[in-house]
């Protein structure tokens, strides 16, 4: 999920700037805030979504070790 975290962050903090929400911070503090949450809620929805039943379909193709 760290992967996709790093892959939303700037996404995040541009949609969080476009639509901001009134903290009880100072105005930078509410965006780092803002995107840092913003960044988490979409890094779990689609590691939930999309990445985490994808990796279930590996139980359908074994590793096979070479020895």
């Amino acid at each position: 999920m760290s992967y996709t975290l790093y892959l939303v962050h700037l996404l995040a903090l541009d949609i969080y700037q476009r639509f901001p929400i009134d903290l009880p911070f100072s105005d930078h503090t509410d965006t780092v805030v803002g995107g840092f949450v913003l960044s988490l809620v979409m890094a779990m929805s689609i590691w939930h979504l999309f990445e985490k039943p994808i990796y279930s379909l590996k139980r359908y193709l074994p590793y096979a070790k070479n020895s």
